[in-house]
């Protein structure tokens, strides 16, 4: 799947490593285009070359659209799982992230949302260890990684797993606070990871060995191997990728960059898997 970040429908203002960038329109097709310009007060309507929102007084905003496309059933439907999540963790305010509308055409479907401002971890990363002062690198990313924590344990707490935990799915934002994002995994706790014949996920951030449901462990285990990478970038994972995690944590708990708080939550994590 393809992403692209529009302010103006038709203005291509950033796009994502997630396919062929040769396939992926510079603006959305004209039956798009469309059913935008006909959309409800629910979605979004095109006034001239802006893309607005209308709010719950029927006030027109301006918004930044984030757009993931999609050119295959498969794409499509991970595309409309996607769609359902964000509709259904939206109203349970358990994310920024809103479905605004999910069109197919075709083997063509889209998946139009707010844009949430901030930076992936990955990316977040690779900027921020190249002439950065170490102290503040590491104080910032403990501070995002326990915002993200956060979101994850409330999201356990009503039933569900996220499914796909790692640095490219953290959004770090305003005021050290993270956004989990894409949820075309999520599933009810106990739910098959097979489904119409297939599975996703990220294999470095996977353990095979847990249950071929949803557990709770899955998602703990890729959120303990993403702050592992994020803290040792520089170190590869070998045949056990979370040996010496215990000794990584304390270190960094003694030094004052993991509150003692945070520290005792990713142990007591750690001794769950």
């Amino acid at each position: 799947m393809i992403e692209s970040v529009m302010s103006f429908l038709g203005q291509r203002v950033d796009k994502g490593n997630t396919g062929p960038t040769s396939k992926c329109p510079d603006a959305p097709p004209l039956w798009l285009m469309e059913q935008l310009a006909i959309a409800d007060s629910g979605c979004c309507e095109v006034i001239g070359q802006n893309c607005f929102k209308f709010d719950q007084d029927g006030q027109a905003i301006k918004a930044t659209i984030k757009v993931k496309y999609g050119e295959t059933p498969t794409q499509a439907y991970l595309l409309q799982r996607e769609a359902d999540w964000l509709t259904r963790l939206y109203s349970l305010n358990f994310t920024r992230s809103e479905c605004i509308k999910f069109y197919k055409d075709g083997q063509q479907s889209y998946l139009l949302t707010n844009y949430l401002s901030g930076i992936a971890a990955s990316h977040w990363l690779r900027e921020q260890i190249i002439g950065e002062d170490e102290t503040v690198y590491l104080n910032q990313l403990a501070n995002y990684l326990e915002s993200a924590l956060d979101q994850l344990e409330a999201i356990h707490s009503n039933g569900f797993v996220h499914g796909d935990i790692k640095p490219s799915n953290i959004v770090f934002g305003h005021n050290l606070t993270a956004e989990l994002i894409d949820f075309s995994n999520m599933r009810r706790i106990g739910e098959p990871w097979l489904e119409r014949g297939f599975k996703q996920f990220s294999p470095s951030y996977f353990n095979a060995n847990y249950s071929s449901t949803a557990t709770i462990k899955q998602d703990y285990y890729a959120y303990l191997m993403s702050l592992k990478v994020l803290f040792e970038p520089g170190k590869r994972s070998g045949q056990q990728p979370l040996e010496g995690f215990e000794s990584l944590v304390e270190k960094y708990a003694e030094s004052g960059v993991i509150s003692a708080g945070f520290k005792n939550r990713i142990l007591a994590i750690y001794d769950l898997l």
